[in-house]
């Protein structure tokens, strides 16, 4: 019998559909209260919804802007009407279809779905737990919500052991390097496991950050900081393409210490060498063949430089500079010191500014003069959405050639200016 009461009086409710917008507002004083109280107040009501409302309330609300109702006038309503052996709490749950539940109710619920569920997963994970910090790593993923709101548990669950077992068997802890592809076949069967934009390079990005730390943004994109931090694991991204451009640098391999016999060959004949990422990685230290490094931007430039200081050891960035590029001037930044030369125009400044705030004192800006903008400004105007780069610019050895930029809108190339890049007696030491 209750149970066709009920029925009877969602039925009753649903088909006025004014009750929605009370039961609303009363649903949310549960949930802030922790019980059923306080008042609704309804605004913009029509004339049917009045008539609605004043033929359970037995009033005449047509008059009226606002109705009030408070949660006492309902009770009193309830128990006036033939629904009089139902009580509110219970009708509302009905109604909504789930069980009325304080904002304090349910953050305790979560807090103790969350430890049950934390519970398990540790219960699960405990053969890959190398130590506390890996159980550390998983929760953290909880408590920062970084996994929280993911509606597939299993799924991730699945995906966090994967993670968990990619991190026994890092490169870095075997002292080499693997490509991505093939540390991921190792892993998980499947090359593409970790690849670009899935949850399972998410995670693996979360744990290479919390095991081996997260570094300053500074100077690298977010592209390059994945990439760096994927190297630091010894898990190459783009071991073959990814290369810099070097004459006279030499190496010493990681693993057995000796030289590097491919680099002193290309040393050995004067020749310049593409050194990839893939090299680097299994480096254990690079140097240059004196205390000085000469870096262009342009790959015209350093084959002239190349061929004119042919004792001389240079690099060549070829623009945007990729991740071996960088890792070469970690080696090299330790004891010898960068001059760096590149283009007058907003990227090619933006480039020189990355260089000097990662390396600071162990690069040196050269040729970077305006007389030299008067002597070889080219025809080449630049248009405003290059210019605006300019706005990032803000190192201020810089700053006049910035101005001139920004005035002349055209550039300066280095490849015009290629004879005031001296070295030595006629130039820098």
């Amino acid at each position: 019998m209750e149970q066709h009461e009920m029925s009877e009086c969602i039925r009753y409710f649903k088909e006025r559909p004014v009750f929605k917008k009370l039961f609303l507002q009363v649903k949310r004083k549960y949930e802030g209260l922790g019980h059923l109280g306080g008042r609704a107040v309804l605004s913009g009501l029509s004339a049917e919804e009045k008539m609605q409302l004043g033929g359970f309330f037995k009033k005449d609300f047509l008059g009226k802007q606002k109705v009030v109702i408070s949660y006492q006038e309902m009770e009193k309503a309830l128990l006036d009407s033939r629904f009089q052996k139902l009580c509110w709490q219970d009708i509302l749950s009905c109604y909504f279809g789930q069980e009325l539940i304080s904002k304090k109710e349910n953050a305790e619920r979560k807090e103790k779905e969350q430890e049950l569920f934390l519970r398990k997963l540790d219960q699960k994970y405990r053969e890959f737990y190398v130590d506390e910090r890996c159980q550390a790593w998983v929760h953290s993923l909880w408590e920062e919500g970084e996994l929280r709101h993911q509606k597939e548990k299993e799924k991730i669950a699945y995906e966090m052991e994967k993670t968990l077992l990619a991190g026994t068997m890092l490169p870095v802890k075997r002292g080499c390097t693997e490509s991505l592809p093939v540390f991921s076949a190792k892993v998980t069967g499947d090359p593409h496991y970790f690849d670009d934009g899935t949850l399972g390079e998410k995670l693996l990005l979360s744990y290479l950050e919390y095991f081996l730390g997260k570094e300053s943004a500074g100077e690298l994109s977010k592209t390059e900081q994945k990439g760096k931090l994927f190297y630091r694991a010894g898990i190459m991204k783009d071991d073959l393409s990814n290369v810099v451009l070097a004459y006279r640098i030499h190496g010493r391999n990681l693993r057995n210490g000796n030289l590097h016999e491919g680099l002193e060959g290309f040393a050995k004949e004067n020749d310049p060498v593409q050194i990839t990422l893939m090299t680097l990685g299994n480096l254990k230290e690079a140097w240059a063949d004196s205390k000085q490094v000469y870096m262009l931007e342009n790959p015209a430039v350093f084959s002239y430089l190349c061929r004119k200081y042919p004792e001389t050891s240079f690099l060549c960035g070829n623009g945007q500079l990729r991740l071996a590029v960088w890792v070469l001037l970690d080696f090299l930044c330790r004891n010898h010191i960068v001059y760096y030369a590149g283009d007058f125009d907003p990227e090619g400044l933006l480039i020189a500014q990355k260089l000097k705030t990662r390396y600071r004192d162990r690069v040196v800006l050269w040729g970077y003069e305006e007389k030299y903008f008067d002597r070889y400004i080219s025809k080449v105007e630049m248009n405003e959405i290059r210019l605006k780069k300019l706005e990032k610019l803000t190192l201020l050895e810089l700053q006049g050639i910035k101005e001139r930029l920004l005035k002349e809108k055209r550039a300066v190339y280095q490849e015009a200016m290629m004879e005031e890049y001296r070295i030595g007696a006629e130039g820098l030491p």
